[in-house]
């Protein structure tokens, strides 16, 4: 975030490889949009949130809801995860499921 010469806080996402560069981006960024005070600015500070970089993933619901009904995994992990992504979406456990809960349970 950073204040104009009035005080009127302003943000920007930008992608950058450091502290500097960010800033760098930023004040070019806010220039290109024509709002010339950037170039105004000598003094003051400047916010900079670091985010890690966002993913995007397309899944087909089907492939989910394959892997969602099949049984067991590939690790102890991946089948723990599919019985709480059962539970939350409150789908009935299978038989052995029912077994196997009730076997950790004694």
């Amino acid at each position: 975030m950073i204040a104009d010469v009035n005080g009127t806080l302003h943000s920007i996402e930008v992608t950058a490889d450091s502290l500097y560069e960010a800033i760098g981006r930023a004040l070019s960024e806010i220039q290109i949009q024509g709002s010339g005070w950037s170039a105004e600015l000598t003094q003051g500070d400047v916010k900079v949130a670091v985010c890690p970089p966002a993913v995007e993933h397309t899944v087909k619901l089907s492939a989910f809801l394959g892997w969602l009904h099949r049984q067991g995994g590939r690790s102890p992990a991946e089948t723990l995860l599919r019985q709480k992504l059962r539970d939350m979406l409150g789908m009935p456990l299978s038989r052995k499921e029912k077994r196997d809960r009730e076997n950790l349970r004694h």
